[in-house]
C-alpha cells in the first residue's frame, strides 16, 4: 500500500522520544487500514492544560478527520488511534465498490 504523505507534527510541546516512537507507530498502524494512496497526518497541541491530537487521513475519495482530548500526550495519543479505527472501520463496512469486473458481468450474463 502506497501512501502519498505521513506526517506528525508536534506543535507547542517537546516531546520525549517515547512519545515521538508511540506516534510513528500509530501511524504505521493506521497506514494499514487507510485506503491506498492516501496522506496521513497527525497533529499533537498543547492547549492549556490538556493535549489535542488531530488525525486526518485524505484518500483520492474519502477524507476522515478525528479530534481527541487527552490529559497527556500518551493519553491523547491512544484516543486519537482508538478513535481513527473505528472511523475506518465503519467506512470498510459501509464502502460500496462502484466498479464491477467486466469478466465476472460476462459470466453472469451468460449464465441467464
Amino acid at each position: 500500500m502506497s501512501k502519498d504523505c505521513i506526517e506528525v507534527k508536534f506543535m507547542g510541546l517537546k516531546p520525549e522520544s517515547e512519545y515521538q516512537q508511540i506516534a510513528k507507530n500509530i501511524l504505521e498502524r493506521l497506514e494499514e487500514a487507510a485506503p491506498a494512496n492516501s496522506n496521513i497526518c497527525l497533529r499533537v497541541i498543547k492547549a492549556g492544560d490538556s493535549i489535542k491530537s488531530i488525525c486526518q487521513i485524505k484518500g483520492k475519495d474519502v477524507h476522515f478527520k478525528v479530534l481527541a482530548r487527552g490529559n497527556s500526550v500518551f493519553q491523547a495519543l491512544l484516543l486519537i488511534e482508538k478513535k481513527m479505527k473505528i472511523r475506518l472501520n465503519h467506512w470498510k463496512q459501509n464502502r460500496v465498490f462502484q466498479t464491477v469486473n467486466p469478466f465476472f458481468e460476462d459470466m453472469a450474463l451468460q449464465a441467464k
